[in-house]
């Protein structure tokens, strides 16, 4: 039976068991998951090849980090899908790539790797047409290959170091730099360190970018003698494919003996080849031990360890170097052994630059172009031409701006009329710029109205001779480099892809400049013609919004100028005309002018709508306090808003609503609402929300524990101190608030200074520190002791040491004071002060440092001087160095503030000069030839001040343009007068450089009020604008001044412009209220305060009566409605030219001729108590009315209280705005003031003690009592 049961069971088990897997395998396919679709809709139902739509595909050889861009002839997606993060999955790569997805445009499709790619690996990647556009998209797949430039090691610079503090004791410090980002992993499993055939250990680091590495062994001795250190990587990270082996010399102790030899930084026209030795060269003249071999021009200079030859040495000459033995250290110990070194400079690296900046070809120019080359004897030319009606869609994702580094959709928008290869340059010249003019007009005269797009190119056939390594046979006919990498050799095929080997610019056939201002109420345009700066009348402008739809069309009129109303809901996009002088073109969301040199800053221009300025009595409110809250509520500036009911709502710091109310507006818009707390609130900010008819304000409340000052203190320094020569002078008193001294009372004063950074509003972008020095905080005693019967305590201190510091900027002096009551409490002040070390201060623009600057391009950079004051000051002599290390350690100091970059071992002045300094920012122009960190440093040479930055020059840095540094194109314009009132005839200056036109408008908030053109002539001009009451508070004079063409010289503006801030002040606008009130009240005594109306309106207001003691804790000052309402307005017209982009007028001395085709500080602390110890006082009279000519009067009864109390009035008519201020007096002729410990608990002992006032001269004896609850008992003492 058992036998049967076990046959009988197994197949049974057998089906069930396949039954079950068919079932799963089944239940686990799945159907292909459908793709909706994103396609364009104009390509909806279309069959859709991918071959004949993608016009630009990534590039044959990619860096390890490069994303990958598919680029197509037209719209392919919707507008929906641009911008959105999609996963790669419909891209296969081969071998595999995990990426993410993006479509930067419409036409433009991103694929972004995730990990850097593979170093030298060969790619090949299937865009997979249904998964990427949609399952019912009838499109096909596209393929594509790549391969990844092999990463290899670039450089290793460093040697052995001596260890600080440690004798004969060194470390090896290495830095390699890369052509690519290195794999991290890899290189460190990859890398060996030997010393003596033995392992070495170490700890290696990368910078930001991945492609440095920093390389630090451990320690080791030097011992009798000399050792060899060997850095040794495999074939992978070599160019040529062979072991990367590189080694370094550890001197015996006690020898002397050079380490390393290379080229070095030096000045333009000049070369230098350095010598690093074992210890310090001896500081003396040791130029008698070197010799260079053939003779040359040469200089020697020491620096450290460092010998440096620099001198007029040729290129591609082979010089021998020599120092002989018996070289000196500054250890006494000599170079046993000459140094012989054979070594050459290889030629200058190929190179293309264009002569000037700008896109627009004046006609008179012909329709040529100029630039310059460097051993390169021939170019690739191609021209492609933007139709007219293209132009719009190509600057949707374009700029339109010479400068512009990259050119998107030019395959949709652009067709080829002209390509030719190997145009020869004539007179080229070995190791020296060409400069050539290349004639174009042939294309350019075809058609009026379209752009078109100039390419230069230039490959390794293109160079003057045959290109060779130093590891190859040359001729001294051929181009020689010393260097057999990829990315850096001009031998190779990706040192052109690397260092992009292509000129692209847009050119426009133009004499027609634009200038725009964007209103709130449309688009003010003028025109003038660059080549005589008269204005263009008669000339159509369209204005084009975004999708190429016109807005509106517009005929200038005799001064040139036109005016676009905008619809709500319009943008502008671009302003675009044409006649016989060219095509006017100007895209409104670029070519802003730079301002921020002018003083335009302020408050956005409310002009209509409900503006709000909401107070309190006090800064600070306590746990259990009623907050009473007041505001102003107007239409605009003018116009009160009575009878208007506002809702506040009040959240705790947790986000809870803790409070709501409404209170409704005052005949003329003011209100007032007095807002509860509880003792357990908590502290923190709390949030007051304001609304009404739509509008939303918010307002901070602070709550916080704390516990009012009984003492006031003051100190009288100046806010200002100027010079390094201080006395800290003055006299420091203390007396309670009710007006007796704190007498005998125990004071201790400290001083400090700290670094105080330099701002001025003027200059808001330049720099005005030296990154090299660094000052320390200092802190020393002021004051110790006892004050004296006045409450006094005098101070004198002389400070010397500031004279021997290196003060980066200003200093702030900031003084503490702590009185201690006799009865344990005590009050802290604080007391500040600026000190100004210098009379003069030197500033240099700011760049960003991670753009940089290229090689060969001139460098400009504005200086400025200024007083402590921020006004400009002319005629000081600065002094400018310029240091450059090529072997720049970045790993060398935690920030640059902890180490000095110019005593660097290979930093090295590169380059001195001295200028004037003048009334506007001056241009530091320079030409960096070599790459490495730069820091350019000014210095004021009477006064001692410097300021200083760092720069990196690249072959990829950033480029200037003598036009794109807004300091050049700064009109100064100036007033006599700093205030005006409505009526006044306001006078205007500038000076012009050349005889012009000018554009004058008057500017306020984000309203042109009036404009007008005007001649200018070289030298002084004048012109007067009339204040009106439309200008209050303040608005601005604008001037775009405009030169012709041939007035200009070189790379000089065409356009100037300047801005300057006009106050005007209607008195009308300032309510007389006065206060009057007794100048000493008791405690518990009711008193009465006037308020007196001298205008002729009548007035709202609110009274506040507050403890100083509480006002001091935050430095609370008294509201001000008026100079709320009347604070200055910023400047909110957003004005932008096209002059920048105008090629200038053609320089004459070209080599050769082509043609081609046809609140700083807190007054005091707070204290912190956290249970309600004392009732605050704080009265508060709500909203009141004063006829006009009247007084009101208003009573109070003052708590029981002893101090100063601060009568707080804010008032507000139909047009004009009040605030006034008095202290009153809190006093008895008999007063005590206990103190109490803030908590105990059972069993404590704790003692009261108790001050006694006598304010009358008759009190002679005083009885005190104390009477205590019943859970406390007496001890001893008052009963």
């Amino acid at each position: 039976m058992v036998i049967k049961n076990s046959v009988f069971y197994i197949p049974m088990m057998r089906k069930y068991i396949l039954l079950l897997l068919l079932l799963l395998l089944s239940c686990g396919k799945k159907e292909p998951q459908s793709t909706p679709s994103i396609i364009a809709t104009e390509l909806a139902g279309q069959k859709i090849a991918l071959n004949e739509f993608i016009s630009a595909r990534p590039a044959g050889y990619l860096s390890s980090i490069s994303a990958l861009e598919l680029e197509f002839s037209q719209n392919m997606v919707l507008q929906s899908v641009v911008g959105q993060e999609l996963s790669a999955d419909f891209v296969e790569f081969d071998p595999g790539v995990k990426a993410s997805a993006k479509w930067l445009t419409t036409s433009l499709l991103q694929i972004k790797p995730n990990e850097p790619l593979k170093s030298g690996q060969a790619y090949k990647a299937k865009l997979n047409g249904k998964r990427a556009f949609g399952s019912d998209v009838d499109v096909d797949n596209y393929e594509f290959e790549f391969k990844i430039v092999p990463n290899e090691i670039l450089e290793v610079s460093g040697g052995f170091e001596p260890v600080s503090g440690k004798v004969n004791v060194a470390k090896l410090l290495l830095e390699l730099r890369f052509a690519d980002k290195a794999d991290s992993a890899k290189l460190t499993k990859d890398l060996r360190l030997r010393l003596d055939s033995k392992n070495l250990s170490y700890k290696i680091s990368f910078d930001g970018n991945g492609n440095f590495a920093r390389i630090e062994s451990e320690e080791k001795p030097r011992t009798d003698r000399a050792q060899n250190a060997e850095l040794i990587l495999p074939e992978s990270w070599s160019a040529n494919n062979k072991e990367f082996r590189v080694e370094f010399l550890l001197p015996a102790k006690g020898s002397f003996v050079a380490l390393s030899s290379s080229e070095s930084t030096a000045s333009q026209d000049e070369k230098a080849w350095e010598v690093v030795f074992s210890d310090p060269i001896a500081n003396m003249d040791v130029s008698g031990f070197v010799s260079v071999q053939p003779s040359v021009n040469y200089k020697v200079s020491v620096k450290n360890r460092t010998l440096r030859v620099r001198g007029n040495f040729a290129f591609g000459t082979e010089y021998t170097l020599k120092i002989q033995s018996g070289f000196p250290s500054a250890y006494g110990t000599k170079m046993n052994s000459n140094f012989v070194k054979t070594f050459s400079f290889s030629d200058e690296k190929p190179a293309l630059k264009l002569l000037g900046g700008g896109l627009f070809l004046p006609l008179e120019n012909n329709g040529k172009l100029q630039f310059k080359s460097m051993n390169v004897g021939s170019i690739d030319l191609d021209i492609k031409e933007i139709p007219s009606q293209n132009l719009v869609f190509f600057l949707q994702n374009n700029e339109l701006r010479s400068s512009a580094r990259w050119l998107s959709d030019i395959e949709r928008v652009s067709k080829s009329v002209f390509s030719q290869e190997n145009i020869r340059l004539e007179k080229a010249k070995r190791n020296e710029w060409l400069k050539t003019e290349i004639d174009i007009s042939k294309y350019f005269a075809k058609k009026a109205g379209a752009a078109y797009i100039v390419k230069f190119q230039i490959n390794q056939k293109n160079l003057i001779a045959p290109c060779k390594n130093t590891n190859e046979s040359y001729s001294q006919d051929d181009l020689v480099y010393d260097d057999d990498s990829w990315s850096e050799n001009p031998c190779s095929y990706y040192y052109y892809y690397r260092f992009n080997n292509e000129l692209e610019k847009i050119l426009i056939a133009s004499s027609i400049a634009l200038t725009a201002k964007s209103a709130e109420d449309g688009i003010h345009v003028w025109a003038s013609d660059v080549e005589s700066a008269q204005a263009v009348s008669g000339l159509n402008l369209e204005l084009y919004s975004e999708i190429n739809e016109v807005l509106a069309t517009q005929k200038t009129n005799s001064n040139g100028y036109v005016f676009f109303p905008v619809k709500e809901g319009e943008r502008a996009y671009i302003a675009k005309g044409q006649n016989n002088r060219g095509l006017a073109l100007l895209k409104l969301t670029q070519n802003n002018w730079e301002t921020s040199r002018f003083d335009v800053g302020g408050v956005r221009a409310q002009n209509t709508g409900t503006r709000l300025f909401s107070y309190t009595e006090r800064g600070v409110h306590r746990p259990g306090d009623t907050v009473h809250f007041a505001g102003i509520a107007r239409e605009g500036i003018g116009k009160a808003l009575p009878n208007v009911p506002m809702s506040i709502t009040v959240k705790n710091p947790m986000g809870s609503v803790v409070f709501e109310g409404t209170a409704k507006t005052s005949a003329h818009g003011l209100f007032a609402l007095d807002i509860p707390t509880n003792l357990n609130a908590p502290t923190g900010i709390w949030n007051a929300i304001i609304e009404s008819g739509g509008n939303k304000w918010y307002h901070d409340l602070q709550i916080e524990t704390v516990k009012p000052n009984r003492l006031k203190n003051t100190l009288g320094i100046p806010e200002k101190i100027s010079g390094k020569d201080l006395k800290i002078a003055g006299t420091f008193n203390s007396k309670y608030l009710f007006g007796t001294p704190a007498a005998g009372l125990k004071a201790e004063i400290y001083f400090q200074f700290r670094n105080r950074a330099l701002k001025f509003p003027r200059y808001p972008d330049f720099t005005f520190k030296n990154p090299m020095l660094n000052f320390t905080d200092e802190s020393e005693l002021l004051f110790s002791g006892n004050l004296n019967s006045d409450g006094e305590a005098k101070i004198s201190k002389n400070i010397n040491y500031l004279k021997d510091r290196n003060v980066p900027e200003a200093l702030n002096l900031r003084i503490n004071a702590i009185v201690h009551e006799s009865g344990g409490g005590f009050t802290e002040s604080w007391h500040s002060s600026v000190v100004y070390p210098y009379s003069v201060f030197v500033g240099l623009k700011e760049r960003d440092s991670w753009e940089g600057t290229r090689i060969g391009d001139t460098l400009r950079i504005p200086v400025i001087a200024l007083d402590e004051s921020g006004k400009p000051v002319a005629g000081r002599r600065l002094s400018i160095k310029v240091y450059q290390n090529t072997r720049y350690s970045w790993w060398e100091g935690d920030s640059y503030e902890r180490w000095d970059f110019r005593n660097q071992r290979q930093t090295y002045v590169v380059h001195e000069e001295t200028m004037q300094s003048a009334s506007m920012p001056r241009e530091f122009k320079w030409v960096p030839e070599s790459y490495g960190q730069m820091l350019i440093e000014v210095q004021d040479v009477e006064g001692g001040h410097s300021a200083a930055q760092f720069i990196y020059a690249s072959s990829w840095g950033g480029s200037d343009n003598m036009r794109n540094i807004p300091e050049a194109s700064h009109l100064n314009l100036m007033s006599k007068n700093p205030v005006h009132n409505i009526g006044d005839s306001i006078i205007i200056s500038f000076d012009a450089p050349a005889k012009g036109n000018a554009i004058v408008s008057v500017e306020y908030g984000n309203r042109v009020l009036e404009s007008r053109l005007i001649e200018a002539r070289a030298g002084k001009n004048m012109f007067s604008v009339i204040a009106t009451k439309d200008m209050l508070p303040n608005a601005y004079v604008v001037v775009s001044l405009f030169l012709p063409l041939k007035s200009v010289e070189g790379e000089k503006p065409l356009r100037y412009y300047g801005v300057l801030p006009i106050k005007v002040e209607d008195e009308k606008t300032k309510l007389s209220l006065k206060l009057r009130t007794p100048k000493d009240v008791e405690p518990g005594e009711e008193f009465t305060i006037e308020v007196e109306n001298n205008s002729k309106e009548n007035a709202s207001f609110t009274l506040a009566v507050v403890d100083e003691g509480l006002l001091d804790l935050t430095n609370f000052k008294t509201p001000d409605p008026w100079k709320f309402y009347f604070q200055k307005l910023a400047l909110g017209i957003r004005s932008s030219d096209n002059y920048d982009e105008f090629i200038g007028a053609l320089m004459p001395d070209m080599d050769t001729y082509l043609s081609i085709g046809g609140s700083d500080e807190i007054a005091s602390r707070a204290g912190e108590t956290k249970t309600q110890r004392f009732k605050a006082v704080s009265l508060f009279s709500g909203v009141r009315e004063v006829k006009a000519g009247k007084r009101e009067k208003i009573k109070f009864t003052m708590p029981q209280y002893v101090g100063s109390v601060r009568v707080q009035l804010i008032g507000v008519s139909e047009g004009a705005f009040s605030k006034n201020d008095t202290a009153i007096t809190v006093k008895k002729p008999l007063m005590i003031l206990p103190t109490a410990p803030r908590a105990a608990k059972p069993g404590d002992k704790f003692q009261i003690p108790i001050s006694v006032f006598a304010m009358d001269s008759d009190v002679k004896n005083v009885n005190v009592s104390l009477q205590v609850s019943s859970i406390l008992s007496h001890i001893f003492g008052l009963g």
